[in-house]
């Protein structure tokens, strides 16, 4: 996972891989199941993020 500074002025956490746009939806359905992300985290197409500004924190850091 890492931090990401977006357009809009705020933070995103984000997970650091890039899905097809039919595989997204699986994988955010299975992170929400597993309680690995919070039930308010959104699916993000094409690029808002203006730049990576931290960490390479594993998932089992963010729990």
């Amino acid at each position: 996972m890492a931090v990401h500074l977006t357009a809009q002025g705020r933070y995103a956490l984000t997970i650091k891989d890039v899905y097809d746009k039919n595989i997204a939806p699986l994988v955010y359905q299975h992170l929400l199941g597993s309680k690995k992300i919070p039930l308010d985290a959104i699916i993000t197409h094409g690029n808002d993020y203006v730049r990576e500004i931290c960490c390479s924190a594993s998932a089992a850091a963010a729990e």
